[in-house]
């Protein structure tokens, strides 16, 4: 190949893995200007949902900052939308430059079209840059279209590049630096070495782990390239002195561009991570939460952080290539080097998982600096693969000496091929451009910030979709989304404004929104999920539409905009209440000195039992937990509990709800013996309590051992004191829900809940109530509709789950024929018989056919 061709064949190179991206990306091309990537292989019920939350939407955040840098609208490596507050300082941003630059152009005419090219062209470089250093390695160029291709494609790579992670676009400055740095020493070329040293620092403000990492490698590499390459000069008298003289100077713009790798690091470390929560580095607890499973090694979809398939077997070729071949000596050593390497980070890579056999992470945790600030040991999988792809290389290379080891060679490489194509569709998010809520945001702000609800810590994913929209209002919000959340955020404004996410808002919160500048709140019912709190989104939304602290300026739902009042209004004369109620199998919650124990009368078969023990004094804890979050107001709880005492009048057990973890006793209530009816069989005891709505309350319900006779602990339910059982009539919207809540003229009360093809998950669109009904048969009405769909469509499964025993006890298929016609409500009956008391959950579940409402459930008791 001519020397004038050499650009027109990189070119073609760069070209066949972008176009090889298009095939693994399908179907993105699809979507191209309404969606973008989100994952590599997504959950068959969500492969295109609408808004999803997740790395993606912080990546086409920071992304698109860029063009509002270029275009004057911000300050340059500003970040001005998100942790708008005096507690996170260090508010500033790469725009994922340098690859950034491909972005720009595009986004003038689509956003989402210029994120999807850029991870499109991310193949192109990917694949080149390790093409470029594996030729440099081999000299041949069909192993390095095999090291390209593996380096590219290897799901590690694929998955951080889909899941909007930097790291996944960063990578290729990995080889690219290390092929410049090659070439700098082999022509000792100043040029080169000033382009490895950019590639570098580019890697360390793009992805500053994947940097760390490089330094590791370097650490070790540079002098195995050096040494040689010296040794060699020094045998060859007066030009061998120049050579090391030229070779020294080639090397000082490598060695500035290292020291300002480790300069913009060590700022990174003091002006963010020394303000974080872990300012002094992971604890190997959580490392070890955080290390892959042994499995993560042949099984792709358990551990796809840490999968190569079946090219760890040309791995294995290459290294065997540095044992047995009699080719090149120096390609026979870089063999054995890349080997030696690729086994050392592939063993770190599983972090404290292999650490009891072979302590090689807790070396490095205990002596490398700065090793101990990554608590997810698979990042230095950037490491593992960088040395792959060569060995694959070197491993073709020998194959290509022999015919039957080659077509083995093709054989392999074609299944490997297979094996990383991510088989289902990727995973799309589908973008809300032009949303009116925040359009309304940007004309009411008036200087002030924005409050999104629910509020998160900071490095939560559901944040996500708070900063996405900001791009379109360009008002500054006191939410955000990071890795790295300083512990003055957590403390001064995320755990101060905690209650709000119950829709709790005081007259002290209200002082600390106006400390803060906040003058609007939007709040989002689709970023509300079960772990906020023990009760739905629609409870907390109705606390903000009654206070006298808000006024609702408009609503799209899911999206509902609310105005900070200069003064307080009326205060609303009805207390905000819910028909969910909350049910825990106390042998599910945490034991203390309680025992899980088989017992048939339990109303699961097991119960948290309480023995004596001679050495005990005074009462024994049972059990602690669940550690759920409930909003302001009056409760019942309900205990179920039994004791083989009933005659003294001694106390035998204590019942408490607290909070604080512990340190705050809310309510309790001692058990004496003579309060059971009978001995040895169960009894409910209920405690009331009271929640304020100045704190979040985070609660434990709690068991005691306070006699010398065992009890055993089965259940305990918690409803709203002004709830009875048994619930026979509740509306659909009213229950935990996926997809949205709409107003609707024909539901029973006004609202509905509509799931929608490609927009919501094929899932359970409704949950709830999980309240308790005495043993019976029961006909369970619920009123559903859906918009035309085809006579044989599954359009839905409605199901009765019994708390109790945790399984479905009734289910039935819902199609077109089942209902009046299409858009119109019909009821839709379901029998179930209970044969015990027992706590009951109805499920809605979606098909994705067509559009479906669920409305209400009315529950008739047999006569």
């Amino acid at each position: 190949m001519t020397k004038a061709s050499e650009p027109l064949y990189k070119t073609g190179i760069f070209a066949l893995f972008s176009l090889l991206g298009l095939v693994y990306t399908w179907p993105l091309a699809s979507y191209f200007f309404e969606g973008i990537p989100y994952a590599y292989y997504p959950d068959p019920a969500r492969k295109i949902l609408y808004m999803l939350h997740g790395d993606h939407l912080q990546a086409y955040y920071h992304i698109g900052l860029l063009k509002l840098a270029v275009t004057g609208a911000i300050e340059w490596f500003s970040n001005p939308f998100e942790f708008a507050t005096i507690f996170t300082p260090f508010r500033e941003t790469t725009y994922f430059l340098p690859i950034s630059i491909f972005y720009l152009p595009f986004s003038f005419i689509s956003e989402p079209m210029a994120y999807n090219i850029l991870v499109i062209l991310s193949f192109g470089l990917c694949g080149l840059s390790m093409y470029l250093w594996v030729y440099q390695l081999t000299g041949s160029r069909l192993p390095a279209l095999a090291g390209g291709f593996v380096f590219n494609f290897v799901p590690v790579r694929f998955v951080e590049l889909l899941g909007g992670h930097p790291a996944g676009h960063a990578i290729f400055l990995v080889p690219l630096t290390l092929f410049f740095f090659d070439r700098a020493v082999s022509r000792r070329s100043a040029a080169y070495s000033a382009y490895g040293g950019l590639s570098a620092f580019a890697l360390s403000v793009q992805y500053g782990y994947f940097a760390y990492y490089l330094l590791m490698f370097l650490i070790v590499y540079i002098p195995w390239r050096l040494i040689p390459s010296v040794w060699s000069s020094l045998n060859s008298g007066s030009e061998g002195k120049n050579q090391i003289r030229r070779l020294a100077v080639a090397g000082i713009p490598f060695a500035l561009g290292l020291l300002a790798v480790v300069w913009n690091m060590l700022k990174f470390k003091s002006s963010v991570v020394g303000k974080s929560s872990f300012a002094g580095g992971r604890t190997m607890a959580e490392i070890k939460l955080y290390s892959p499973t042994l499995s993560a090694l042949w099984d792709w979809q358990l551990g796809w952080s840490m999968y190569i398939g079946f090219a760890l077997i040309a791995a294995l070729a290459g290294l065997a290539f540095g044992l047995l071949s009699t080719q090149s000596k120096i390609k026979k050593r870089d063999a054995l080097f890349f080997g030696v390497v690729f086994i050392v980070t592939y063993t770190l890579a599983f972090g404290a998982t292999l650490d009891d056999t072979i302590p090689l992470y807790s070396v490095f945790y205990n002596y490398f600096p700065y090793f101990s600030f990554s608590r997810t040991p698979a990042k230095i999988m950037v490491l593992v693969v960088t040395v792959l792809s060569p060995l694959v290389g070197y491993s073709i290379v020998w194959a290509m000496t022999k015919p039957k080891a080659m077509v083995i060679a093709a054989i392999l490489l074609a299944v490997v091929a297979v094996d990383y194509h991510p088989k289902a569709n990727i995973g799309i998010s589908l973008l809300d451009e032009n949303n009116e809520i925040y359009r309304r945001v940007a004309k009411e702000a008036d200087g002030k910030y924005v409050l999104d609800l629910p509020i998160w810590p900071g490095e939560s994913s559901w944040s996500s979709i708070y900063i996405y929209y900001t791009l379109q209002s360009r008002v500054p919000s006191i939410n955000g989304y990071s890795p790295v959340v300083s512990r003055a955020y957590i403390d001064n404004v995320f755990k101060k404004l905690w209650p709000l996410d119950s829709g709790d808002l005081t007259e002290k919160h209200m002082k600390i929104l106006r400390d803060l500048n906040v003058g609007l709140i939007v709040f989002h019912e689709e970023a509300y999920p079960g772990k906020i709190s023990a009760y739905p989104s629609s409870f907390a939304l109705n606390q903000l539409l009654t206070s006298p602290y808000l006024t609702l300026i408009e609503k799209n739902e899911p999206l509902w905009l609310f105005k900070l009042n200069d003064k307080p209004g009326a205060a609303a004369k009805t207390k905000t209440t819910s028909p969910v109620g909350n049910f825990y199998q106390v042998d599910h919650l945490g034991a203390v000195n309680g025992e899980r124990v088989k017992d048939p009368e339990a109303s699961n078969g097991l119960a948290m039992a309480g023995f004596p023990k001679k050495e005990a004094k005074g009462e024994l804890i049972l059990n602690q937990g669940p550690y759920r979050t409930f909003p302001s107001g009056a409760y019942r709880a309900v205990f179920r509990i039994k004791s083989s005492d009933n005659d003294s009048a001694a106390p035998v057990a204590k019942i408490d709800v607290a909070s604080d973890e512990g340190r705050i006793v809310i309510a309790e209530k001692v058990i004496n013996a003579s309060d059971f009816e009978t001995s040895d069989r169960y009894q409910d005891f209920t405690l009331e309590f009271t929640l304020t709505p100045d704190k979040p309350w985070i609660l434990e319900f709690r068991t005691y051992l306070m006699g010398r006779a065992p009890v055993f602990v089965d259940n305990v339910y918690i409803i709203r004191a002004d709830q009875a059982d048994p619930l026979l009539d509740f509306e659909a919207e009213r229950m935990f829900y996926t997809g949205r809540i709409i107003e609707d003229r024909e539901a029973r009360g006004g609202k509905a809940i509509m799931s929608s093809p490609l927009r919501d998950p094929n899932d359970a669109m409704m949950i709830g109530p999980f309240r308790s009904y005495e043993a019976g048969d029961y006909t369970a009405r619920l009123r559903l509709k859906s918009s035309p769909a085809g006579k044989d469509d599954l359009l839905a499964k409605i199901a009765v789950i019994s708390r109790n025993e945790n399984k479905t006890i009734a289910e039935r298929e819902i199609y077109i024929g089942d209902l009046p016609a299409p858009d119109k409500y019909g009821e839709v009956a379901l029998r179930f018989s209970l044969k015990r008391k027992d706590v009951i959950e109805f499920k809605v579940i979606y098909n994705g056919k067509s559009r479906f409402y669920a409305d209400s459930v009315s529950i008739d008791p047999a006569p």
